[in-house]
């Protein structure tokens, strides 16, 4: 973890020293949060089945290097929690936490009055662990295209296909056993159609 948090200082204090070359351009302070719930299968008014409780955090500071080149980080955390069932007998339960920063690199390919429409590319290092103290690490690179609406001088929105093209590759270490990795490419050509909300809404400060 020291590693990362010295990969996102740097990231922050170069994006920062181009920002000072030139005061005209702004700095975005952003953030979102994710919450999603999926129920157990309900037969004969007994639970069978997993539920899930999903939280997502992630706040973001993006340095203006140019009137449409962004630079910084994205610390966020994501945090999942489930129960199995069995004819309404909760049988097992468990989390997976993870905690992770993101250098960010934000391209706009135009902006126009009240409307701009942006790329995010982002290199994500997590860590975390599970209810049976499984040690999990990550690296993870992914694209999301958008949309953003500015609302006055200083507030946005945007909206944007998130991990529209990704690439995960995750460690995992249990207490006990052996260790193992596996990886994911994801290219979602029809996003709407995932079984988890891939359209993410971000409010925006500018300073």
């Amino acid at each position: 973890m020291k590693k990362l948090a010295i990969l996102v200082a740097c990231t922050l204090l170069l994006a920062g020293h181009a920002y000072a070359q030139d005061s005209s351009r702004d700095i975005i302070l952003s953030g979102n949060i994710g919450i999603s719930y999926d129920g157990a299968d309900r037969v004969d008014d007994k639970k069978n089945g997993t539920s899930t409780f999903t939280l997502d955090i992630g706040p973001q500071l993006l340095f203006g290097i140019t009137d449409k080149f962004y630079l910084g980080a994205e610390v966020f955390a994501h945090l999942n929690y489930y129960n199995e069932y069995e004819n309404g007998d909760k049988i097992d339960n468990g989390h997976k936490n993870m905690f992770g920063i993101a250098p960010t690199a934000r391209l706009y390919a135009f902006k126009w009055k009240l409307f701009g429409f942006f790329c995010d590319m982002k290199i994500g290092f997590s860590a975390g662990t599970d209810n049976d103290k499984t040690v999990f690490t990550a690296f993870s690179a992914g694209i999301s295209p958008g949309m953003e609406f500015f609302m006055g001088n200083n507030w946005s929105l945007a909206a944007s296909f998130n991990n529209l093209l990704s690439y995960t590759l995750e460690n995992a270490n249990p207490k006990s056993g052996s260790s193992y990795r596996s990886s994911e490419f994801n290219f979602r050509v029809n996003p709407m159609e995932m079984d988890y909300a891939p359209l993410k809404l971000t409010l925006s400060y500018h300073f």
